[in-house]
């Protein structure tokens, strides 16, 4: 299998992350989808477009920005009560990579058993 290059943009300026943070609505209500706020900041669309504002959001939190991400679109926490689907889609997305890292291992454990395994099993 080949790997894939990266065609993740660089992690974006203090500027471009104010900018963003500018155009979000106040409250779960007002938010606004990665292709609403792609158009909006000049990105265009399709995937690369969504990739960007999804980039943004990610390191708003570097600047102690709070954005909340609700699945359905971006916006500013206006009260605690917005963040809370948020933490839900998180802990969701923690268990399932869980299952998958356990399942993972399962199956290395299976392929390459013997004096390698002993190796492996201090990373756990």
């Amino acid at each position: 299998m080949t790997r894939r290059s990266s065609s993740r943009p660089s992690s974006p300026s203090a500027d471009e992350i104010n900018r963003f943070y500018s155009m979000l609505g106040d409250g779960i209500a007002h938010a606004q989808t990665a292709e609403q706020l792609a158009v909006r900041l000049g990105f265009g669309t399709g995937e690369n477009a969504k990739r960007r504002v999804r980039l943004l959001a990610e390191h708003a939190g570097d600047y102690n920005l709070l954005i909340v991400s609700d699945g359905d679109g971006y916006c500013r926490a206006e009260k605690p009560e917005d963040c809370e689907s948020m933490f839900a889609r998180f802990r969701s997305q923690i268990q399932r990579m869980s299952r998958r890292l356990a399942q993972a291992r399962r199956l290395r454990d299976l392929k390459f058993p013997g004096e390698q395994l002993g190796l492996w099993k201090q990373e756990k």
